[in-house]
């Protein structure tokens, strides 16, 4: 009887112990919380704020002062608050720490002490692009879907997986909204992971009759709208493998989810410029093409210089533009809309589409090609871009070649056609890609139709509505990361053709039309294009890297 109540004692010890380091980390991350109120404070005001939270908890004679509870008492403390998080190139985060903490459990007669050490403190990147796929919800009252994934056929995703709403998964894509047959989509780890890893927000749903019928888009539409799907034709299901591929499902592993919205209209004041805030004109002499320009410290404004017989008769800067060719500044500021066609173009401080009010019946857009609708790459732009970019209106990327080390905050919706984007070959050996946070809906599809080799397409998208993919027709490739409202993704495997699929069976090992595959450089090439943030608005939730 003794043996068991030293035991139990010793159990009740060590829940004590980890109770107070739970407890404290708690603790700290609601101050800082409460520190950056609703709208946050500057970045060098909360590394300050930091350092100061986690010294008043360092190990001390008062910071040892025991708890009581039922089963015994414990106490917890800071050993070491300030040890430095690094990234792989060596470079010491001024907003996280390395932080060890002590604690303390007792009960009756046995005593543990338990360290453990966790990273404290926010990031300098939005947390959605640690993830291959990833839904949000950001209402207080979701609706229309808001928050889950749709995986319709099989498509592949190699990397960890967010859902904060609901999984929904069927053995079907979708064409022209017509269901064709499938298998479930298959999930496989990102590098140096043994398995994907999935955060689930709320229930995991398997389709298991058509959820709409063939050929009705309104359908379809009121289908990936739903809410609740505790319905017929819909079966609830607990485990993963019920949803993928046996032998490729994720495995769900618990985060606290975390609210963090990404200001994209915040953004504007640090791309948006005129004459009177350190402006240049471009004056193009009868002309709107912005053409091999070389002025890498200038900060210009395009404008149409008119003139007959050598005498100028107007000066507009009030129209759309286009690029092309080979074009480097330091920023522009477009005032209507912008169409970015053949060349290689640099703007190493940013670029502003759209900065006067829209026209009548009109807004402002940014075009990236030469919008032919054909997976012929030779009859495609070739388009290089260099810088980062805020857009006052939408973006259509359509015949284009592009080759992108670029960041674009869009307040509108973004449709890809008809192209490949690939990352861009930089000096310092590294390959860029393309990052688009858009308040609008994203929409990508009509790549690749009916080929064998998949479109490749090197980015991050994020959208604040919805974003939908196709890969059963086209075959698309992503390396990189997606981010929305809501997401579905619609799959087959195999080969296309006219509208024409292959098997189950012979599905079964052949490739994915669709491709998510996360990169690891996502984050790191976010950080070298994004202008540093002036305000910390969020907490990240603590990551342990050690207890014992």
């Amino acid at each position: 009887m003794k043996k068991n109540n030293v035991r139990k004692e010793t159990v009740q010890a060590k829940a004590l112990a980890e109770t107070g380091i739970d407890g404290l980390v708690a603790k700290i991350n609601s101050e800082l919380t409460l520190f950056l109120g609703e709208d946050g404070k500057p970045r060098d005001d909360f590394s300050k704020e930091l350092l100061k939270t986690l010294n008043k908890y360092v190990c001390s004679s008062q910071t040892k002062i025991l708890e009581k509870r039922s089963t015994g008492e414990f106490g917890s403390c800071i050993k070491k608050p300030d040890g430095d998080v690094k990234d792989k190139n060596d470079v010491v985060s001024d907003l996280r720490k390395l932080v060890t903490f002590e604690s303390i459990g007792k009960s009756g007669s046995a005593k543990r002490i338990l360290t453990s050490t966790i990273e404290i403190g926010a990031e300098a990147f939005p947390e959605t692009m640690k993830y291959a796929i990833g839904t949000n919800i950001m209402s207080k009252t979701p609706k229309e879907g808001e928050g889950n994934l749709l995986l319709h056929g099989s498509s592949d995703i190699h990397g960890d997986i967010k859902v904060d709403g609901n999984l929904i998964s069927y053995d079907h894509g979708t064409a022209a909204y017509k269901w064709e047959p499938s298998l479930l989509p298959r999930a496989y780890p990102s590098e140096h992971s043994t398995s994907s890893k999935l955060v689930l927000g709320k229930s995991m749903y398997k389709v298991v009759s058509k959820p709409s019928s063939n050929g009705s888009q309104s359908g379809y539409d009121n289908y990936i709208k739903k809410d609740n799907f505790n319905t017929s034709g819909f079966s609830l299901r607990t485990e993963p493998k019920d949803l993928f591929d046996e032998k490729l499902a994720p495995r769900i592993v618990k985060r606290d989810p975390t609210i963090s919205p990404i200001g994209i209209t915040d953004k504007k004041d640090l791309y948006y410029f005129d004459n009177k805030h350190g402006g240049q004109y471009l004056d193009i002499t009868n002309s709107t093409v912005i053409s091999g320009i070389d002025k890498p410290f200038s900060n210009l404004l395009p404008r149409r210089k008119g003139e007959s017989s050598g005498k100028q008769t107007s000066l507009d800067d009030n129209l759309d533009f286009s690029m092309t060719n080979t074009n480097n500044f330091n920023k522009m500021a477009v005032k209507q809309s912008l169409t970015i066609v053949k060349g290689d173009h640099t703007f190493k401080d940013g670029l502003f589409v759209g900065s006067a009010p829209p026209q009548k019946n009109s807004q402002h857009n940014l075009t990236i090609g030469n919008k032919v609708q054909t997976d012929n790459p030779n009859s495609r732009d070739n388009i290089k871009l260099d810088g980062s970019i805020y857009v006052n209106g939408d973006v259509t990327i359509q015949g284009a070649n592009l080759e992108s080390n670029a960041l674009m905050y869009v307040d509108g919706d973004v449709n890809i056609r008809f192209s490949s984007i690939n990352g861009k070959k930089l000096n310092d050996g590294s390959t860029g890609t393309l990052i688009i946070f858009a308040t609008g809906d994203i929409y990508i599809a009509n790549n690749s139709v009916d080929r064998d080799e998949p479109s490749t397409i090197k980015g991050f998208f994020y959208s604040q509505k919805n974003f939908e993919m196709y890969g059963v027709g086209s075959n698309i490739r992503i390396e990189g990361g997606i981010s929305a409202s809501r997401i579905v993704l619609n799959a087959i495997r195999g080969k296309s053709s006219n509208g024409t699929y292959q098997s189950v069976a012979i599905q079964k090992n052949s490739p994915s039309r669709l491709q998510v595959i996360y990169d690891a450089n996502l984050i790191e090439n976010f950080l070298k294009l994004n202008k540093p943030e002036p305000i910390i608005r969020k907490i990240d939730p603590p990551l342990e890297k050690d207890r014992k």
